[in-house]
């Protein structure tokens, strides 16, 4: 019998924007109609319908904003985040349980 998934993991995270920090943390900004806090969980990059990459989340940081409707997710693993950066398409990350 397997553990149900954590809360908040399964989502769809439709990415606006993502960046580097100079310490190496990767954060993805978004838009998802999660309800839940996003916790630490699997995840994956698609882009234009394609899966790019799969990775472990840190999760939210912050509380999601009730006033800009934008929520940011971070890693730590290394992603070659230039794929999500020049694609003009659908760029969404969709979380996988726990």
């Amino acid at each position: 019998m397997t553990d149900p998934p954590a809360r908040g993991c399964n989502f769809k995270m439709k990415v606006v924007d993502v960046f580097r920090f100079q310490s190496g943390r990767t954060v993805f900004v978004g838009e998802t109609a999660e309800p839940e806090f996003i916790g630490p969980c699997l995840c994956e990059l698609v882009v234009d319908g394609v899966r790019t990459a799969t990775f472990r989340l840190e999760g939210e940081m912050f509380h999601p904003s009730a006033t800009s409707g934008l929520r940011s997710i971070t890693t730590a693993e290394q992603i070659d985040i230039e794929i999500a950066r020049s694609s003009r398409g659908l760029r969404e990350l969709r979380g996988l349980g726990g």
